[in-house]
């Protein structure tokens, strides 16, 4: 297709079709293949990335704004669904939550993955692979899945296919998160920081955003959404501690941050948290061109 300048009738991409789901390619991945080192000589060519942007741009599905691309908020879910990615990050871990050691056991078995392994690392195992959250709730039973929708406040009638695809739109459009604040007590006192505003906004900036979404989500947060610096503003006004907020990651995270910090790994999550901010406690805190490329 590439040396063809992608100039395809119906029947040979008809014929693409059929291979790939004859491969079990997933249409994401099908994708992600075209950025292998070894294509790259196909579409590396003089102007492309220029050329490609102003064709996007002319159709109005990306937009220039003080130096930055955007997108129209209603054009990403269309994007995402071509792209073959049903949710994105925030939304896919947390149905992935909901499942428990033996349920992450089954989805990783249906995509012949490794089951092996403590409930965490089954929960990385799958949000690494290109397993889609419909393909994870297919290798569930129907009573689990209907178990899941009466635990996330889901409509629970209706065949396999039906809930399965109704609990993937739950999740989509957050309603999993409907009842989030009701049992969050009122006026709950701020709990005392170790770090000083400037430190702590440079931890917080330290990080990716996908990983100040999950601690949005964990601490129960009406807006996880936004660039890095809204989701920085809205942790810096909560009332939780750095320690509280980091703890809300996954060992692998944690594990991620302190190997970018050039700490030592192991250990408790506790101590691995306590690391962290002890680093941004010291002297040796690194400066803010470094925090933004690492974040980057």
């Amino acid at each position: 297709a590439r040396r063809n300048d992608l100039i395809l009738d119906s029947s040979e991409s008809a014929i693409l079709g059929v291979l790939r789901i004859e491969l079990n390619v997933r249409q994401c991945e099908h994708f992600l293949v075209e950025y292998h080192g070894d294509f790259h000589h196909l579409w590396f060519q003089p102007h492309a990335f220029l050329k490609q942007m102003s064709a996007l741009r002319a159709h109005g599905l990306v937009f220039a704004h003080d130096g930055h691309l955007m997108l129209a908020e209603d054009v990403v879910p269309v994007i995402r669904k071509v792209l073959g990615f049903e949710m994105g990050p925030a939304a896919r871990r947390r149905l992935f939550d909901k499942l428990t050691a033996k349920q992450l056991s089954d989805a990783l078995e249906a995509a012949d993955l490794r089951i092996s392994g403590s409930r965490d690392e089954k929960f990385d195992r799958l949000l690494v692979s290109y397993m889609q959250p419909s393909e994870a709730l297919r290798a569930l039973s129907l009573a689990e899945l209907k178990d899941m929708c009466r635990e996330t406040n889901a409509q629970i009638a209706g065949a396999k296919e039906e809930v399965v695809d109704r609990l993937v739109e739950h999740f989509l459009n957050g309603a999993d998160q409907a009842q989030v604040h009701v049992q969050v007590p009122v006026e709950l006192p701020p709990q005392p920081r170790v770090l000083n505003a400037e430190q702590f906004v440079a931890l917080f900036t330290f990080l990716r955003g996908e990983d100040l979404t999950e601690i949005l989500v964990g601490i129960g947060s009406s807006r996880i959404t936004g660039a890095k610096d809204v989701k920085v503003a809205l942790l810096t006004q909560s009332r939780f501690s750095e320690m509280t907020l980091l703890e809300h990651l996954r060992s692998k995270e944690l594990e991620q941050i302190l190997e970018r910090l050039r700490l030592r790994t192991a250990g408790a999550k506790r101590e691995r948290v306590e690391r962290i901010v002890e680093a941004f406690l010291q002297s040796t805190l690194p400066t803010a061109t470094a925090v933004d490329a690492n974040a980057g």
